[in-house]
C-alpha cells in the first residue's frame, strides 16, 4: 500500500580498487593447501537457510561426477552452527570431503584471490536483499552462475547465467556449460566486468544524497 513514487532504489557499489583481476600469488595456494591446476567453484557466504547450500552440493556432486578434478570452496565463517554442521554431515554422506573446502573469514587480499582461481562463482540463494559477492566475483573477471530469485535478477542483469534456486538439475547444467565451454566461459566473464562497473559506492552515495534532496525540496 505504499505509493511507488515515495520508493527509490540505490544500489549498493563494489570497491572496485578492491576487487579487481590479479595475479594469483603462490604463497596464497601454499596457504589454503590449494592447486592452480584444479578446477573450482567458489561460493562466498553464510549456511543462512535462504542460501540454499544443500541444493548446491547436490548440485555439486554431479557436476564432480562429470569433473573429478573440481573441488568447492565455501568461504565465509560459520554463523548457523546447526546447518553449518548440517552441511558437513551431508558433504561426509556424499563421500565429498576431499572436494569441498570450508574456509573461515578471509581477509580482502585473500578473498580477491579466492575470487581469481575460482573458474565460477555460484550463488543459488532463494532470498537475498541486494546480493554482493557476485558483483565481487564479476569485478574480478569470474563467470557467475546465481538463482533467479528476489533481487538477483536485478543485480546481475544479462552478465550471469540464472537457474530456478530450487532446480538442482538446472543448477547442475549450467555449471558444467560453463565449466565445459570455453567460448561461454568468455562472454559471461566480459558481460560480468561490464556489469560490475555500473556498481560503485560513488553512485551509492550520489543517488542517495539525490533523494535527500528531493525530500528536502
Amino acid at each position: 500500500g505504499c505509493p511507488s513514487d515515495t520508493i527509490f532504489v540505490v544500489p549498493l557499489g563494489v570497491m572496485h580498487d578492491v576487487f579487481r583481476e590479479c595475479h594469483i600469488p603462490q604463497g596464497f595456494l601454499d596457504r589454503y593447501g590449494l592447486d592452480d591446476e584444479d578446477r573450482h567453484v567458489l561460493y562466498v557466504g553464510s549456511e543462512n537457510p535462504r542460501k540454499n547450500l544443500p541444493r548446491l552440493l547436490q548440485a555439486f556432486e554431479r557436476v564432480h561426477q562429470a569433473l573429478p578434478n573440481i573441488r568447492l570452496l565455501k568461504i565465509g565463517s560459520p554463523e548457523y552452527l546447526a546447518q553449518a554442521d548440517q552441511l558437513q554431515q551431508q558433504v561426509q554422506e556424499m563421500n565429498l570431503s576431499d572436494y569441498v573446502i570450508f574456509v573461515d573469514h578471509v581477509s580482502d587480499e585473500d578473498l580477491v584471490s579466492f575470487y581469481n582461481l575460482a573458474d565460477i562463482f555460484v550463488f543459488p540463494s532463494l532470498y537475498e536483499g541486494f546480493g554482493l559477492p557476485p558483483l565481487e566475483a564479476m569485478a574480478c573477471g569470474t563467470p557467475v552462475v546465481c538463482s533467479n530469485a528476489a533481487s538477483l535478477p536485478e543485480v546481475v542483469g544479462d552478465a550471469a547465467i540464472m537457474v530456478d534456486p530450487t532446480d538442482v538439475d538446472a543448477l547442475a547444467e549450467a555449471m558444467l556449460r560453463v565449466l565445459s565451454d570455453a567460448a561461454l566461459q568468455r562472454h559471461v566473464r566480459e558481460k560480468g566486468l561490464a556489469q560490475s562497473k555500473q556498481f560503485t559506492w560513488e553512485r551509492c552515495a550520489w543517488e542517495t544524497l539525490a533523494v535527500y534532496e528531493g525530500v528536502c525540496a
